[in-house]
């Protein structure tokens, strides 16, 4: 038996644990010789992922979950299981039963590298985020890390923990992101805006320089085109407006992935000047769909982007211009996309779901 934790579809409409966890499930659910049952919480099904899984009713196990947002900060509990059977988080959360065994997946150590103290007014968060991640991690049989950069962070946090028990395990990329014809771009095909705009993808945080690109960007001919992260507040809309203008800027708060391809497929480059990620799904997504990218060269984006990244090395904005610059060359952005493409093949999440399969195995 394995149980498989919902929990954080609960705590966001979206995400990219959502992406992972959702293309996990949805895996898990087509095997038909697994005996599973997943937790599902209150407000979970407000998560775009989990509205596209179909969970037989009785396979699921409804919490109560009022109080959802503490809930991450607490164990699970399971007793009436005599057996032993696996019990896998989407959060960081582990089950004390002794019929237990627990996996922990790492994504990343955002928190701990960032929020110190009163950064941004996080530091409970970040307190109570490390400590529920450092439980889960003593607690767990095995742990798998998303990428070599988060084990290497992990050996770092957590000093005593068996290295034996880690497995990097890389995310895959969907299927969704493809080259398509300009017949299949739509109203995109003949858009001049898009043409020459860069896409920014995701959480605007701090350490993600979305306030370098934006002034990297203005020095440039090209627009910007932002994805997800929220709505834009008050001190964006200002940088926005003082370096683009009206004109040269466009947000889409939320567009299913197909869309995300045409505009993958039409713009001329994504720009990805986080310094820190765990893995860094977009770049793979816009690589699949022969979008150049251009990089900070840090933490997983090497191991994942490879040599078909245009890098910039340091994340001062004047670095950043001088990748955007190289952008202008149709025979650059031609080589980074014939490599983006045979990068990105790399990785699939049907190659995630047997890695973890492989694991559970071993206890089945």
């Amino acid at each position: 038996m394995i149980y498989f934790d919902n929990l954080k579809f609960a705590l966001q409409p979206s995400g990219g644990i959502s992406v992972v966890w959702y293309e996990l499930v949805k895996r898990m659910l087509a095997n038909k010789d697994l005996d599973c049952r997943f937790l599902d919480y209150a407000g979970g099904d407000e998560n775009q992922f989990r509205q596209l899984l179909d969970i037989a009713p009785e396979k699921i196990l409804h919490r109560k979950s009022f109080y959802r947002n503490f809930q991450k900060y607490i164990p699970y509990v399971m007793i009436h299981e005599k057996e032993k059977f696996l019990f896998h988080s989407s959060h960081y959360r582990f089950c004390t039963s002794s019929k237990a065994i627990n996996f922990t997946t790492v994504h990343d150590f955002t928190y701990e590298l960032f929020f110190r103290g009163l950064a941004e007014n996080r530091a409970i968060f970040r307190t109570l985020h490390s400590f529920v991640k450092g439980r889960s991690i003593n607690h767990s049989n095995q742990i798998i890390c998303i990428s070599e950069n988060t084990k290497r962070d992990l050996l770092y946090y957590y000093p005593k923990t068996d290295e034996k028990k880690i497995h990097v395990i890389y995310n895959g990329v969907s299927e969704d992101y493809h080259i398509i014809k300009d017949a299949e771009k739509g109203v995109y095909a003949n858009d001049n805006f898009l043409k020459d705009s860069l896409i920014f993808v995701g959480s605007r945080d701090f350490y993600k320089n979305f306030d370098k690109a934006v002034r990297a960007i203005s020095a440039t001919k090209f627009n910007l085109i932002i994805v997800g992260g929220g709505p834009i507040n008050n001190n964006e809309g200002i940088l926005l407006e003082k370096y683009l203008g009206v004109s040269r800027w466009k947000k889409y708060d939320y567009i299913p992935n197909n869309e995300l391809n045409i505009l993958y497929n039409t713009a001329r480059a994504l720009i990805y000047p986080s310094v820190y990620e765990g893995f860094g799904i977009p770049i793979l997504e816009a690589q699949r769909a022969g979008l150049p990218v251009v990089a900070f060269w840090g933490s997983s984006i090497p191991e994942v982007g490879a040599d078909a990244v245009n890098y910039f090395y340091n994340n001062h904005e004047s670095n950043i211009l001088e990748s955007l610059i190289k952008l202008q060359s149709d025979s650059c952005c031609k080589e980074l996309s014939q490599k983006g493409l045979i990068n990105s093949q790399r990785f699939s999440w049907d190659k995630n779901y047997n890695e973890i399969l492989k694991l559970y195995k071993e206890y089945l």
